[in-house]
């Protein structure tokens, strides 16, 4: 019943609680993109031999991107009641499928990189014991 009436008060007038889910979301639209832009950045560092402890700059993105799509989604909603609400939300459920197999690939890719560079460490190690016994 509450869900209901919640979805009554969204849905009568674009208010406070329309713009609020959709910074909710362009927030962890955001999320979702650190994580893949840091698993792709420690590829890149695992592939030029280093340590695999890259991270994302959040500040330019953090306040800009829920303001502009809180910005997009108040231009649309005056255009036509609720049409950029609507918008974010399908662009949501279209794009958490995507972020979540391109996770996965990427998390993947990682993870075999990280034990064929192990492999070749402990081919070098084991070299090096055996120069040494000799």
């Amino acid at each position: 019943m509450r869900v209901v009436l919640l979805l009554k008060s969204i849905y009568a007038v674009p208010n406070a609680m329309t713009y609020a889910i959709v910074i909710v979301l362009s927030v962890i639209f955001t999320f979702l993109g650190f994580a893949i832009e840091i698993t792709n950045g420690n590829i890149g560092h695992v592939k030029n031999g280093r340590e695999p402890n890259a991270g994302a700059a959040i500040f330019p993105n953090i306040p800009f991107i829920p303001v502009a799509v809180g910005f997009f989604a108040w231009l649309l909603n005056s255009c036509y009641p609720h049409l950029g609400f609507w918008i974010i939300v399908g662009l949501f459920t279209l794009y958490l499928p995507y972020w979540w197999w391109s996770l996965r690939r990427l998390d993947g890719e990682l993870q075999s990189l990280l034990a064929a560079s192990e492999k070749q460490l402990d081919a070098a190690g084991d070299n090096g014991e055996r120069q040494n016994d000799n």
